[in-house]
C-alpha cells in the first residue's frame, strides 16, 4: 500500500454480527460509501444464513428501521465530528 492509498476515505465496512466466535446464527452486513457530490452514499447490505432467519429479524426485531436508526446516528456522529473540525 502507497501512501495515496492510506489517504483515501473508507469505501466500504464489513460486520460479522454473532454473539460468540462461530455463532451458526450469524449474519453479515457490509456497509458501501460512495461519493455523491458534497454527500455521501452508504448502501447497507445484510445476509442472513436462512430466509427464516431473516424474515424473524425484520418482524420480530425490527431489523430494516433499526438499520435506518444506525444509519442516521451515524450521519448524526459524522455530521458533528466535521462541526467540530470546522470549528477549530
Amino acid at each position: 500500500m502507497d501512501h495515496l492509498d492510506r489517504a483515501r476515505p473508507p469505501e466500504r465496512i464489513a460486520l460479522l454480527h454473532g454473539e460468540i466466535r462461530g455463532d451458526p446464527n450469524a449474519f453479515e452486513s457490509v456497509l458501501t460509501f460512495e461519493p455523491d457530490g458534497a454527500a455521501t452514499r452508504i448502501e447497507m447490505h445484510t445476509v442472513f444464513p436462512t430466509k427464516g432467519q431473516r424474515d424473524e429479524a425484520v418482524e420480530k426485531y425490527h431489523a430494516i428501521e433499526g438499520g435506518r436508526q444506525t444509519l442516521s446516528n451515524l450521519a448524526a456522529y459524522v455530521t458533528e465530528i466535521v462541526r467540530k473540525g470546522a470549528e477549530g
